[in-house]
């Protein structure tokens, strides 16, 4: 939960509470040879920021900080567990130093929650300088500069957000795509993964401008304030989330590049924690986005990547006989992809969803409300492509540039 939308009144600090919102345990890392437990605060600090490697035990002892167990209880569950010897003082220096991280659920990381939402609001738009997209206006461009004249105009496009320049072209491309459709009076909405809080089930909206070294790109404030309005429990505003997500972010100078100046964007961030009925929810989504604008045309822009391989990805494969297959060869990758962007110009979204699912695609659910709410009936798959590395214990992912009709 975030502190908008959960008690303030804070439990003793003999039953602590780890913060939900973290994105904890998604990925693993190598260290001293040793694999561990990513901890990642996304929400108080830049994604690209140091992260936090434990132990198994100290995951175990993590998941246990849930506000329910005594620092005694968690002692005598941790040795149970572990055959170990672990005492009572030693899960307390952990918890201290989880609390000098602010990585606890109490006033401090409340107090700088709060912090952090007075300093958006002062400055009053999102500062994404942190992104090399931002800092190095050359990658747009380049980006720009590879964009091919010959496409087609499409209504609803799929593009990647990887860092890398493979990304930020088939971006631009993309949104270059976008350009004839767009009317004066029609914001575009971008939908996005949250990947700031991918825990906490919601729909964030933010409203404040986005800041770029070429000008702002407005916001559709009016429109999210109705949604908001509408419905609170399904459309909540939160510009950290927004401040922190680069999903939406690394699209914004191409839009205020490529798209007529007076474009404005409504933002949306979607995630659906670890609960089971996220369709359902989808569903009520895009029926208030569909009320709203049945009377304007709709024009979405999806920012999804598709294959996140990684250590994590690897561990959980646990001992298939095609195991060292996977490892050491980006072509089971492909051919992974390939299926399911097949399934998808079909207009199978089930299957591609589990395909989605099961290969860690960030673009499944942003796919799936864009296509609740246009009733979309199939894709056209434009380019494809890996970033980073498929060997091994690296880190890449695959993107493609698609068009839905």
């Amino acid at each position: 939960m975030l502190p908008s939308e959960t008690r303030q009144n804070f439990k003793k600090e003999s039953n602590p509470i780890f913060r939900e919102d973290l994105r904890s345990f998604f990925d693993m890392e190598e260290l001293n040879g040793k694999k561990r437990w990513v901890i990642q605060d996304c929400l108080l600090r830049n994604p690209n920021d140091p992260v936090l490697l434990v132990s198994d035990s100290i995951k175990f002892i993590i998941e246990h900080l849930d506000g329910l167990h005594t620092f005694d209880q968690i002692t005598g569950i941790v040795n149970s567990e572990f055959k170990g010897n672990i005492s009572e003082n030693k899960v307390r220096r952990l918890v201290n130093e989880l609390d000098k991280m602010l990585f606890l659920e109490n006033e401090k990381f409340l107090l700088k929650y709060n912090s952090l939402e007075k300093e958006i609001e002062k400055r009053g738009t999102y500062d994404h300088s942190w992104l090399d997209l931002y800092k190095k206006p050359e990658l747009i461009e380049q980006a720009i500069n590879s964009i091919s004249l010959d496409q087609d105009s499409h209504h609803t496009i799929l593009v990647p957000h990887a860092e890398h320049k493979i990304s930020y072209s088939m971006a631009a491309q993309g949104i270059a795509m976008l350009r004839n459709q767009l009317e004066e009076d029609n914001p575009l909405i971008i939908i996005g993964p949250n990947h700031v809080t991918p825990k906490v089930a919601g729909v964030f909206l933010g409203n404040k401008n986005f800041r770029t070294p070429m000008g702002d790109v407005e916001v559709d404030k009016k429109t999210i304030e109705y949604l908001k309005n509408l419905n609170p429990s399904i459309f909540k505003i939160n510009n950290i989330i927004h401040q922190r997500e680069h999903s939406i972010a690394l699209q914004i100078p191409f839009i205020r590049t490529l798209l007529p100046n007076q474009t404005k964007v409504i933002p949306i961030v979607i995630s659906f924690g670890e609960g089971d009925n996220w369709l359902e929810t989808i569903k009520e989504i895009s029926y208030y986005i569909k009320d709203f604008f049945k009377e304007k045309k709709i024009r979405i822009l999806i920012s999804g990547d598709l294959f996140h391989y990684s250590p994590l990805w690897i561990e959980n494969l646990g001992d298939r006989e095609d195991k060292e297959m996977l490892l050491n060869s980006s072509q089971y990758i492909y051919n992974w992809d390939t299926t399911a962007l097949e399934k998808l110009s079909k207009g199978d979204l089930q299957t591609f969803s589990k395909l989605g699912f099961l290969g860690r695609y960030c673009a499944t659910a942003p796919i799936w409300l864009s296509w609740e709410i246009l009733n979309l009936r199939r894709a056209g798959i434009i380019s494809y492509s890996h970033i980073g590395d498929f060997i091994k214990d690296g880190n890449g992912v695959s993107c493609a540039l698609s068009y839905f009709e």
